[in-house]
């Protein structure tokens, strides 16, 4: 664990986080029911529609959480001159989680998306 996942609690998102907290328990909801869906051989089409409603929310809260940690955390370290770590991490967690969403698979010969072929020219 880096030196900046520890950082202490008072993360900017406890403001949000009985919101955050409830987004959460709506989609673990969501998930039991496509279970269901799947164990009573529900039409594909449906369960992919629950799928993209999962998605879509878990990609929300996701996005309240890093912007939590850009005002807060990469903000201070930015302010007190300690920045390079907290940007490496913070653009690991993008590569790694935000830009799946935002970046389709590359349908052509070559890297199977934008992203990994970003990955290459590093």
């Amino acid at each position: 664990m880096s030196a900046a996942s520890e950082t202490p609690a008072g993360h900017r998102y406890q403001a949000e986080q009985q919101a955050l907290l409830n987004r959460l328990r709506r989609i673990e909801g969501q998930v039991r029911g496509i279970q269901r869906m799947v164990d009573e051989d529900r039409y594909c089409v449906d369960i992919l529609q629950q799928m993209a409603a999962i998605t879509s929310g878990i990609q929300e809260v996701s996005l309240i959480v890093l912007r939590s940690h850009i005002e807060g955390c990469v903000s201070e370290a930015i302010r007190s001159g300690e920045d390079q770590e907290l940007i490496e991490e913070l653009m690991h967690a993008i590569r790694n989680g935000v830009g799946r969403w935002v970046v389709p698979p590359h349908t052509g010969s070559g890297p199977a998306s934008v992203s990994e072929e970003f990955r290459e020219e590093e």
